[in-house]
């Protein structure tokens, strides 16, 4: 069994026991606990209430009560992390390691969850922030609505021809759905460039797919409220961004500059998501680099979601933002971050030696980080039992 280095964990609170069980006697059987309970196990320890938490040699004290704070990495764990994502040859002819392996994800975690799930709330709810051709939005569909009208072969023909083609080249793929009955919802995809909003608008109403709660907003998302400028571009276009017409550097082939809404990820949600405070089941963040923007304006957002994921990036404002900020940024708000692989997932939330985060920044460049709420807990064990064959580490 791998050394288990931070645990934490908390005790329901049992009003007919507990009162009549010294604190001393309850804190012995919690000493036996850490030394005979696997670290899996100690990860399923959630509860409502904290009657104490115990701290010992390295064991993290648990702020969030009711919620397992993530163990930090074992060295074995590092070393499987070092191996795939720190550079050790030239990779001059291929892109940094970290945006080798996380460029284009393929979330099987997020398939695997939601296909055997037994979710008994009726209605859900999605975003996508730089919605772009809207692929990920209908993948996003079919995966929460288990509706298999969300098709992804049939939404790209809605789209039309002379459409740029998608960065990642990995054809659509439709998933087979959740067995269960179907459920209604809304799945925002919040796209500003306007040649690119025709064409999901076109694409909308050809599939019908606004009948099942899809949704094309065609505005800007930042870290303020206003009207801004933002490059026409080409439809389906993958690399405007809101700093082109900031800096003037509007690019070959672009239009110029439009004048377009915007709203912090916040205010958007108050004033357009007419789901009152029901969880954000799912958030895709893709702002061509002012993600980090967009997260540290959107903390009332972020209470909400189960899932996000984001993009890193060394354009717009992660030349001046570090990865570790962001995963840090995440973690006070009970997220536990990874790099979001073809299938595979490497931690970062307790994973940060230092060797690690010099690659994460010196290597920075286009990957994703995906992110689970650590109260949600079933994905939580999805995610990181993914983790942990990607590191080819078990624990017996």
């Amino acid at each position: 069994m791998a050394t288990m280095q931070r645990t934490a964990f908390s005790v329901r609170n049992n009003r007919n026991s507990t009162r009549q069980m010294p604190i001393a006697i309850l804190r012995g059987v919690l000493l036996v606990a850490i030394v005979f309970v696997p670290n899996r196990l100690l990860l399923k320890l959630v509860t409502n209430r904290s009657l104490l938490t115990l701290v010992s040699g390295d064991v993290r004290v648990q702020k969030e009560e009711g919620v397992p704070a993530p163990p930090t990495c074992t060295d074995e764990q590092l070393a499987g992390i070092a191996r795939a994502l720190v550079a050790t040859k030239d990779y001059a002819r291929r892109a940094p390691p970290v945006s080798f392996e996380t460029r284009c994800p393929e979330e099987t975690w997020l398939e695997e969850y939601y296909r055997v799930a037994n979710i008994t709330v009726p209605t859900y709810l999605g975003i996508n922030v730089g919605c772009n051709k809207g692929l990920d939005a209908v993948s996003m569909g079919r995966l929460l609505s288990r509706n298999e009208a969300f098709e992804s072969n049939r939404w790209k023909e809605g789209l039309g021809e002379g459409i740029d083609r998608p960065a990642c080249p990995r054809p659509p793929r439709d998933f087979p759905v959740n067995t269960g009955a179907p459920r209604k919802g809304r799945i925002h995809c919040i796209e500003p460039v306007p040649d690119t909003v025709g064409r999901l608008k076109s694409a909308l109403h050809k599939t019908g797919l606004d009948l099942y709660g899809l949704i094309i907003a065609p505005f800007v998302i930042s870290n303020s409220t206003g009207m801004t400028l933002f490059p026409a571009g080409r439809a389906g276009g993958e690399t405007s961004s809101i700093g082109h017409c900031m800096s003037g550097q509007h690019g070959k082939g672009r239009k110029g500059c439009v004048s377009v809404s915007m709203y912090t990820l916040d205010d958007y949600v108050s004033r357009f998501v007419m789901d009152g405070d029901a969880p954000i089941d799912v958030l895709m963040v893709d702002a061509e680099g002012y993600d980090f923007d967009i997260l540290r304006a959107s903390e009332e957002t972020l209470k909400r979601v189960k899932y996000l994921e984001y993009e890193v990036h060394r354009v717009g404002s992660w030349g001046n933002q570090r990865v570790v900020d962001s995963v840090e940024f995440l973690q006070k708000h009970n997220f536990t971050c990874y790099w979001a692989g073809k299938g595979r997932l490497f931690r970062v939330t307790g994973c940060l030696r230092q060797d690690l985060v010099d690659a994460y920044e010196i290597n920075k460049f286009w990957s994703n980080m995906a992110c689970v709420q650590n109260s949600h807990v079933e994905l939580a064990k999805v995610m990181e039992d993914t983790f942990l064959k990607t590191v080819d580490v078990r624990y017996e």
